[in-house]
């Protein structure tokens, strides 16, 4: 009994000291445990990336083009005021690739993101691990969902697909360099 209970002790504190520690990996190991997978049979649609999205290490498409517009906000209408504002976009993910979408740890309790056929729910990053499916000839599934956040900021998003990594940014309610201000009102 004091062997497991010492084993879990250790395992514990190791964890810990792993999380605040400089390794990324780390970090991303810690936020995979924590990140719902994708449903990939619940796709909305076949396509490939529009000129507004950029392909990301091969395997995702986001909607981060070069003078692409920013997202657009709106309320969120959760009950939890900090993800008070919700920016809605598409997720293309290229079939038969794994790969990962995490919040970086700085921006832990202010950015959310989740997609889903089906209600979306805000989390810290989101696996993806998708088959070709027959009758797809594009090599993309779309779904929908989106980020949340507290307030209007280009946000920075961690790609993550074997040993391969990139940290990309989006324009949520407000533009990042070289973009172009969102097409609507945008709630801030």
């Amino acid at each position: 009994m004091r062997r497991v209970a010492a084993a879990s002790a250790i395992a514990v504190v190791g964890l810990l000291l792993g999380a605040c520690g400089a390794g990324g990996q780390q970090k991303s190991r810690l936020v995979s445990q924590r990140s719902p997978s994708l449903g990939c049979a619940q796709f909305i649609d076949t396509r490939p990336p529009t000129p507004d999205y950029t392909a990301v290490l091969g395997v995702v498409a986001l909607p981060i083009a070069p003078r692409s517009a920013a997202l657009q906000t709106g309320p969120s209408g959760l009950p939890d005021p900090s993800p008070r504002l919700f920016a809605k976009t598409g997720l293309l993910i290229r079939t038969g690739t794994k790969f990962e979408l995490a919040i970086p740890p700085a921006w832990a309790g202010r950015l959310w993101i989740g997609w889903a056929n089906g209600p979306a729910r805000p989390g810290p990053g989101l696996l993806v691990s998708c088959h070709r499916y027959p009758g797809d000839r594009s090599g993309w599934l779309a779904y929908p969902g989106g980020f949340w956040l507290r307030h209007p900021a280009c946000v920075p998003l961690l790609v993550k697909s074997g040993a391969r990594s990139r940290r990309v940014h989006v324009g949520l309610g407000t533009p990042c360099p070289g973009q172009r201000p969102p097409a609507g009102p945008t709630q801030s």
